[in-house]
């Protein structure tokens, strides 16, 4: 009975975030974007809810274009620096993206140049590459 709670609750605690994940997702794909800052920012603040790297980078995504939207571009800029954390190499689609999330990642991206070359330099397998 124990082991089943047990299984319950970390269940529970795996599929809670990823369906509230959605739901932010599908309020963001709505243009409800204060919305969505509401549902996705408690998945990652004040500690991490998402249990996949898939998920903290598009939960970093919807709130950086939502804060965008949302005209809170300081916000809008920790996000994508964030998402540029995870990612070093992500792009945003010209041709899907709308033209100011595009501008403004690009230039969020220009900015951070610096300390995202230093993350590239640091990511796993490439520092191990010169040894062998």
């Amino acid at each position: 009975m124990v082991a089943s709670f047990a299984l319950s609750l970390l269940l529970f605690q795996v599929v809670a975030p990823t369906e509230e994940l959605q739901r932010g997702k599908n309020a963001f794909d709505r243009g409800e974007f204060k919305r969505a800052v509401e549902i996705v920012r408690p998945l990652l603040y004040p500690e991490l809810r998402l249990h996949s790297d898939s998920q903290i980078v598009v939960a970093h995504r919807i709130l950086g274009v939502s804060y965008l939207f949302e005209k809170q571009q300081v916000a809008a800029t920790g996000e994508f620096r964030k998402l540029l954390q995870l990612r070093p190499d992500y792009h945003f689609d010209p041709l899907l993206d709308p033209p100011e999330v595009v501008d403004f990642f690009n230039t969020v991206r220009k900015e951070y140049g610096d300390e995202l070359a230093r993350l590239e330099a640091k990511r796993p397998g490439e520092a191990w590459a010169g040894m062998g």
